[in-house]
């Protein structure tokens, strides 16, 4: 108790395969490459090479909102309830108080940036749901993001032109320019009727920014693969990653998000917590061109597969191969898919570089030792296994 306590920087990855990371590929291969070629992670091996990397860490469910619900509550999904995209419901005294309210009891502020996506949520008055004040200050990529025009290319929920529609017609997909201008068209539609214009906008965005989507898959919209509209300082993770500088640079002073909305920064009389939850490599697969052009030229080993073995499988794992299966692709594809992915994990790395610099330097000005807990996942992502 004579020791200050540890600011704590806990950072969790979407959709993230451990083989992205070189310090993974030595403890477990022998080898600095993925066994499907070759990756960059110059920053996550540092942090290896600093602590402690642990290779046999398994998720509890691989779905990222179960995943990161037992995280954040030390709980089975058997026990929070979280199967796949539903709420959890803590009230009850078998999933509270979650990591956070832990450390809130124990003075920390605490702090999220990015991907949250766990939806703990309690009953209010009059037997309503309120989500959860977990932490003591949020900037959400979607909510506070993306949803005030600030993004890549990421789709939404359309509710059609008329005022005050407040049922979604389908999905829309929106493009937002270096310039801060934005394109969008109906995706996806509720009735299955897209129009000629938007499916003219949809093959122009797939020609501009070399879109490779998932057109094998059970969801042909999915975007695995292409380039970014935005370079490599100004994506959608890159901004969440300027967020989190931001609100430590100004800490106890009022400045405005990315957003235009009017925030105090982080307190420095208490120790720190932030969870770093980034929403890459998830889909949309979108390196930026800096980072891109490093892995075009690189050839990777696609596993092999032979589609007699879906025969032997039970009738939910077939279910599961064809709802994401990538046979059926060409080999430039295939290629493609894996050069953009790996692409896009080491635009990851670069941006956990400068977080972990930004928290470093914090702790430092606060006289506070510090502590970064890297969680690889929440879950990985299959690149021609099947």
């Amino acid at each position: 108790k004579q020791q200050p306590r540890p600011n704590i920087l806990w950072i969790i990855t979407d959709d993230h395969r451990p083989d992205s990371i070189s310090a993974y590929n030595q403890a477990v291969y022998g080898q600095a490459n993925s066994p499907l070629g070759y990756i960059e992670s110059p920053n996550a091996d540092e942090l290896a090479q600093e602590g402690v990397l642990f290779t046999q860490a398994f998720t509890n469910s691989p779905v990222c909102g179960p995943s990161r619900a037992a995280l954040h509550s030390g709980r089975y999904p058997f026990r929070t309830g979280r199967f796949a995209f539903e709420l959890s419901h803590p009230g009850p005294d078998f999933s509270r108080p979650l990591l956070s309210e832990y450390l809130q009891r124990e003075g920390y502020y605490t702090a999220m940036f990015g991907k949250e996506d766990h939806y703990f949520m309690q009953w209010g008055p009059g037997q309503t749901f309120n989500k959860l004040p977990i932490f003591d200050f949020r900037v959400h990529f979607k909510h506070d993001l993306q949803n005030h025009g600030i993004g890549d290319i990421y789709t939404r929920a359309s509710y059609g032109d008329e005022p005050g529609n407040s049922t979604p017609i389908g999905y829309s997909e929106y493009v937002s320019y270096p310039d801060g201008s934005q394109r969008s068209y109906l995706l996806k539609s509720k009735d299955g009727e897209v129009s000629q214009g938007a499916l003219a906008q949809r093959a122009r965005t797939d020609q501009e920014f070399d879109i490779l989507r998932s057109y094998t898959r059970s969801n042909p919209n999915l975007i695995i693969g292409g380039v970014n509209p935005n370079s490599a300082t100004e994506t959608i993770d890159a901004k969440v990653v300027r967020e989190l500088r931001n609100h430590l640079q100004f800490a106890q002073q009022e400045y405005k998000t990315l957003a235009g909305k009017s925030v105090k920064g982080a307190d420095m009389n208490k120790p720190l917590f932030i969870n770093l939850g980034f929403h890459l490599p998830h889909t949309p697969i979108l390196p930026p061109k800096s980072i891109r052009e490093r892995f075009e030229s690189k050839r990777y080993s696609v596993p092999n597969f032979d589609r007699s073995e879906v025969k032997t499988l039970p009738p939910q794992l077939q279910k599961l191969y064809n709802a994401t299966k990538i046979e059926g692709m060409t080999d430039a594809e295939l290629q493609q898919t894996i050069q953009d992915y790996y692409a896009f994990s080491a635009h990851g790395d670069e941006l956990i570089g400068e977080a972990l610099e930004a928290f470093k330097s914090y702790s430092e000005r606060q006289g506070r030792p510090w502590v970064v807990v890297y969680t690889i996942g929440d879950h990985g992502w299959h690149l021609g296994e099947q």
